[in-house]
């Protein structure tokens, strides 16, 4: 191989390219992580109408963690759907430095075995409300079965 001068050339070239290849990754990966990318306006789109703004303040703040390219949008809907009330949540990055948020609330039904709340379709979720509901006791994943027959109901009776 040594005296082999295409051999050699081919060689090098490729060296030459995996060190140039390996060089442009460490630097796109370096710059993407740098402070100038980082979000600057985290904007809540939707009015919270239900949802306590103090815990959706505090997972904004400290559970976000990455820049505009390096932001986990999949973690970041995870940690603000453990918020009480929240039923989706919607991430979108604006060049250079915003994020908005959209946020959709549960719509409470009534109450579900004395343990927690079902939404307008049928869905069963943990929050505290005060106010006067209709009570449904059943088993658990027959919450839809419910709201559909409740609905019926309703619709008779009015």
């Amino acid at each position: 191989m040594w005296d082999d001068v295409k051999a050699l050339n081919a060689a090098a070239m490729t060296l030459a390219t995996l060190v140039t290849v390996a060089l442009v990754v460490g630097i796109v990966a370096w710059a993407v992580r740098q402070p100038v990318f980082a979000f600057r306006d985290i904007v809540v789109v939707t009015p919270l109408a239900r949802a306590n703004p103090a815990p959706v303040q505090a997972v904004l703040r400290g559970d976000l963690h990455g820049t505009f390219f390096t932001l986990d949008l999949g973690a970041a809907r995870a940690a603000l759907r453990e918020v009480p009330w929240i039923k989706h949540v919607a991430l979108r990055r604006q060049w250079p430095s915003r994020l908005e948020v959209t946020i959709d609330e549960y719509t409470p039904l009534a109450r579900w075995n004395d343990t927690a709340l079902v939404d307008t379709d049928g869905e069963v979720f943990a929050a505290d409300y005060n106010g006067d509901l209709p009570q449904f006791t059943g088993p658990e994943g027959r919450a839809v079965e419910l709201t559909g027959r409740y609905r019926e109901f309703r619709a008779v009776l009015a």
